[in-house]
């Protein structure tokens, strides 16, 4: 069982590095904070896996104790974490943001982020974004499997946290998180008709919306892409299905202004746990 669980964690961990490489080779990040534009500057925070396990940690991977210890930092240094509904309020209703806020977005939904973020943000409080991939949970709630280094929330699980009020669950493709010869998340194969790529992601789009909002009676209003790999034809799709935003891996600070097209491509800083939570966010938590 040991040896099963290595592996699973080593081709999760495969899987994860090429998601990431694969932002970096497609996105070209934005480093800088500053702009010109009127807005409220906006940093959101990407993570993936938590391991309670100091030898696993990675680019992708930050233990619990590292999780707590970046809370901390950014609500010492006086940052509100809010999630996509607080931006929606600010943008078609006039509502106000907290003068210094931040979102915490957690990608896949790994049984994990339950098991260490979960306590975590009841005891501080605090809002977290977490995009779901629904044939992954459908899977483990059909399985009776909650390994902490390979599993995923199933819908019960999901559903907790969403009735908590604490986790906002959004859409992250019901079966489009894949990257191989046959495809690579949402982009078009060269064997598809514009026509059969449009319809093959609306559906997917659609299921994953309809599934969560059965499970977990959350109704999702945000695409998060897999891989970060965007087309404009993707975009329109989610448009088409009225969502109002959606999440890319670019790197950068978002300017949020009144404009609704702001909400679209929200960039965020992958969290990598090579670095110290001061070193991580003393270049992006400045302004």
């Amino acid at each position: 069982m040991k040896k099963l669980s290595h592996i699973l964690f080593t081709l999760l961990f495969a899987i994860t590095f090429v998601s990431y490489a694969i932002c970096a080779i497609f996105v070209k990040p934005t480093v800088s904070v500053n702009t010109n534009e009127t807005g409220i500057k906006l940093p959101i925070i990407m993570y993936h896996l938590v391991y309670d396990d100091e030898n696993k940690i990675n680019s992708f991977t930050v233990t619990p104790k590292m999780f707590e210890e970046d809370i901390n930092y950014i609500l010492q240094n006086g940052y509100t974490p809010i999630n996509f509904d607080d931006l929606k309020r600010y943008v078609y209703s006039g509502e106000s943001l907290p003068q210094k806020p931040i979102m915490i977005t957690f990608d896949d939904g790994f049984y994990n982020n339950y098991q260490y973020v979960f306590p975590i943000i009841k005891e501080k409080n605090i809002k977290i974004v977490l995009s779901v991939v629904g044939s992954y949970s459908q899977k483990y709630s059909e399985i009776d499997d909650t390994n902490l280094y390979y599993s995923y929330c199933n819908w019960d699980i999901l559903k907790t946290m969403h009735d908590s009020g604490l986790v906002e669950i959004q859409n992250h493709t019901y079966n489009l998180h894949t990257y191989d010869d046959n495809r690579k998340g949402v982009l078009k194969t060269i064997k598809e008709t514009n026509e059969e790529y449009k319809k093959l992601i609306y559906d997917d789009f659609v299921l994953n919306h309809k599934m969560i909002e059965e499970k977990t009676g959350r109704v999702c209003e945000v695409l998060t892409f897999p891989y970060g790999l965007i087309s404009n034809s993707s975009h329109d799709v989610v448009k088409d299905i009225g969502y109002l935003g959606s999440f890319s891996c670019v790197e950068g600070i978002n300017n949020i202004t009144k404009d609704p097209k702001c909400l679209y491509r929200m960039k965020r800083y992958n969290r990598k746990g090579s670095y110290t939570t001061k070193e991580f966010f003393e270049n992006i938590i400045k302004f």
